[in-house]
């Protein structure tokens, strides 16, 4: 498993940040890509087998711009203003991957037992309606990634809810593809 992926999903990491230097400084952004770009296994158990088999051409094309796109924001504090969302247009009916990461302080307090933050993810249709099937609702990691499939042609949102938050995560980053 990890012993094997790792200088794999290293080498794809390094390819990013050699097309796109900015990323250096957003860790959280190259890990939103590359878990983006990834091709779901059909017997995945994301326990298991993590976002999927890393695609760098896709994760290639979401640095570009094409099929996808990526960024990084800075989220607003506990007491600011959720939820987070971005918006993007899709194309009816070719499968759509969202992913979010959130930054992680290895001196954080908590940190072997769980992460700052639990923060969900949702897809919302072009009228603002949650319709996806699965939620990304993971409770003990840095990051959220879901799939599905858009019913229509349109401008959608990745919204970002907060679910429990300690004010020193100081950055999202995330990342869409769409199959083409």
């Amino acid at each position: 498993g990890t012993s094997l992926s790792a200088p794999f999903v290293t080498g794809a990491a390094a390819l990013l940040l050699q097309s796109a230097p900015i990323l250096g400084s957003w860790p959280e952004i190259v890990k939103a890509v590359l878990m983006a770009a990834s091709q779901p296994m059909t017997t995945s158990d994301t326990d298991h087998y993590g976002a999927g088999l890393v695609n760098i051409g896709a994760a290639a094309d979401i640095i570009r711009g094409v099929n996808g796109n990526w960024g990084g924001d800075n989220p607003p504090q506990c007491s600011g203003t959720w939820p987070y969302t971005q918006q993007m247009y899709l194309l009816a009916g070719s499968q759509t991957r969202f992913a979010i990461v959130w930054s992680q302080d290895p001196n954080y307090s908590q940190y072997a037992n769980q992460p700052q933050a639990d923060l969900d993810l949702w897809a919302l249709d072009p009228q603002g309606n949650q319709f996806q099937s699965q939620v990304g609702n993971s409770w003990d990691n840095n990051y959220e990634f879901i799939d599905f499939v858009p019913p229509q042609t349109g401008t959608y949102a990745l919204m970002v809810t907060n679910y429990r938050w300690d004010s020193t995560v100081s950055r999202i980053g995330f990342a869409w593809h769409q199959a083409s």
